[in-house]
């Protein structure tokens, strides 16, 4: 009973760590709660049993990942039946789960290993990795859940985001886990004056990143361009009832508002500002010609979709005076919103599943957009939370921004937006790049030394 206690405790923390902002602090206290529950089975009286420990692993999976993908419940409504929506969940869930399980599984190899610490250490980094890069295999494609990583509700504070500016994010989950498993193993293994004083060190080393942290951001200037860019977003109806002449009116009237602020230079939409293929509405490209051509100098890019013979793309924008000059399609599609998996695609019937998302994967490669004398690598959404190393225009072009626009607004009035924003915020100063984040909620410039510089905002 007291093993299930812990499991169970060590799981809600850790989700309430992503959902509730206040207590991101409840990561570290549920790692410290998983590396105590292993060195306590390594010295049960009853043994280790295999099986239990799998069991307790599997219970740990479940009650966290289930709560933490509660917001696609929302999403999957919108295209499937209720018993549908609720069948998709669980199942995710037990699959995630399933991880979990074969980790504590593997604990029982080790628990009595003369240097277990170690082991533990290992094998929680090895769960987490997979969790971050390829637990989604199963789908298609060897992604992961990388908004789900520890790290992520850890950058709220300023040590963290100093130490993923100095060694990214792997290493910095890393020493994560390496931090906990030590300050439990001497919990239980020495005297507590000892574990105080190994406690008061690491706190010591934590306000000293801090004060580093705070150090390089006022030595870094803001960039030049932050004034010139703004953003803004319309409602957005994921079922369609809000007409296209409505979105084609809400636009317009923000480009002309826009062009009023005369240091304004390019004005920035969120994805899927229009749900709609925009090369098909001549009227919503004639009204952002319009807004743009009695704006000199004033340049916009839109979220929307493009079509190409019978083929769909979810795809960027970008308009200059009278033209669109260019567009950019995402290169990664959303499981089930916008693609079915590899398995299902296989079966015919499944296809009707998935008839709400016709996207189709992007032919070109990423490109390079320059606009209003800036140059950006456009990412859009999933682009950026499942592709876990900088994209190779990055790589190549050290001091280019990244732009990426999102569609938060399936998860209104859920933790799911915030989340997602952390996400982007570890990203940037993991790449040491500028990103300019804009959503249905936010639009910031999220620097490369942790600062969350606000874009004017258009309305």
């Amino acid at each position: 009973m007291k093993s299930v206690v812990l499991v169970t405790c060590s799981a809600l923390l850790y989700a309430a760590a992503f959902m509730v902002p206040e207590l991101a602090w409840g990561v570290v206290v549920s790692l410290a709660l998983i590396a105590l529950f292993f060195m306590q089975g390594r010295v049960g009286e009853e043994g280790v049993s295999r099986r239990s420990f799998f069991l307790y692993g599997l219970w740990w999976g479940l009650v966290t990942y289930l709560l933490l993908l509660t917001p696609l419940i929302k999403v999957f409504h919108s295209f499937f039946s209720l018993p549908m929506t609720y069948f998709l969940w669980c199942a995710a869930g037990m699959l995630l789960a399933l991880y979990a399980g074969v980790w504590f599984l593997l604990m029982t190899w080790v628990c009595k290993v003369d240097c277990y610490p170690v082991f533990i250490l290992l094998f929680s980094y090895i769960f987490f990795m997979v969790m971050n890069e390829a637990s989604l295999w199963f789908f298609g494609v060897v992604e992961g859940c990388l908004f789900f990583s520890p790290v992520v509700p850890l950058v709220a504070y300023k040590s963290m985001l100093f130490l993923l500016s100095i060694i990214g994010h792997r290493l910095a989950l890393l020493c994560l886990l390496g931090v906990t498993v030590g300050i439990v193993y001497v919990y239980g293994r020495y005297t507590f004056r000892v574990f105080l004083m190994v406690c008061l060190m690491c706190g010591g080393v934590i306000g000293l990143f801090s004060v580093f942290q705070e150090r390089v951001v006022q030595e870094i200037v803001d960039p030049p361009f932050i004034s010139s860019v703004a953003w803004s977003s319309v409602p957005f109806d994921p079922i369609g009832t809000i007409p296209a002449w409505r979105t084609t009116h809400d636009v317009y009237n923000v480009l002309r508002c826009a062009s009023c602020d005369k240091e304004v230079r390019l004005v920035i939409f969120p994805e899927s500002t229009c749900a709609w293929c925009l090369n098909d509405t001549s009227q919503m490209t004639y009204c952002v010609q319009q807004a743009l051509t009695d704006s000199p100098g004033l340049t916009c890019i839109v979220g929307s979709h493009r079509r190409e013979g019978d083929d769909v793309y979810a795809s960027l924008y970008v308009f200059t005076g009278n033209e669109c000059r260019s567009s950019y399609d995402k290169q990664h599609r959303v499981f089930f919103v916008e693609r079915l998996p590899w398995l299902l695609e296989k079966v015919g019937w499944a296809g009707n599943l998935c008839q709400s998302c016709p996207f189709k994967q992007a032919r070109s490669k990423r490109v390079l957009i320059s606009c209003a004398g800036m140059s950006f690598v456009p990412l859009m959404c999933s682009d950026l939370f499942f592709a876990c190393t900088a994209p190779d225009l990055v790589n190549v072009m050290p001091d280019t921004c990244v732009l990426c626009c999102i569609n938060d607004a399936w998860f209104e009035g859920t933790f799911f937006p915030d989340l997602l924003y952390k996400t982007a915020v570890m990203q940037a100063v993991s790449w040491r790049r500028i990103l300019v984040y804009v959503s249905h909620s936010r639009g910031r410039c999220l620097m490369r030394d942790g600062r969350q510089i606000n874009l004017k905002r258009v309305v």
